[in-house]
Order: C-alpha cells, then structure tokens, then sequence
C-alpha cells in the first residue's frame, strides 16, 4: 500500500530558508528532502532519550522512585 504524503506548507524565516537550502546542496538533497531528513533525525533522538529515561539496562520500564 502506497503512502499518500500531504503537503504541508512551512512559514520560515529568510536566512533560515537560506541556510537550509545551502545544507541541502551540500548534501544532495532537495529542500524538502533536507527538512524531512533532519526532522526524521529529531525524532530520532527524541524516541533515544525517552527510552533512556524510562527503560532500565534491560529494557524494563523504570520505577518511578529510580527517575528522581
């Protein structure tokens, strides 16, 4: 089954927009294949963090009392 992508218009900033156009170049990526990348790797990391956080060594959830 073939994913349908909506488009999702992005107000930013000038310099920004710049920015990310140039990063994209270095990178062989479109402008939409930068943001995605780098949103995608955000995401990423978010998902590391919390299950470092919230699981033990073992993959077990934490106890509450061993967060503080």
């Amino acid at each position: 089954m073939t994913q349908k992508l909506t488009p999702t218009p992005v107000r930013m900033n000038p310099d920004l927009r710049r920015w990310l156009q140039q990063q994209a170049r270095q990178n062989h990526r479109s402008l939409n294949g930068e943001i995605i990348h780098r949103l995608e790797q955000t995401r990423q990391q978010h998902t590391q963090t919390v299950e470092r956080v919230l699981l033990d060594d073992d993959g077990k959830p934490r106890k509450t009392e061993d967060m503080t």
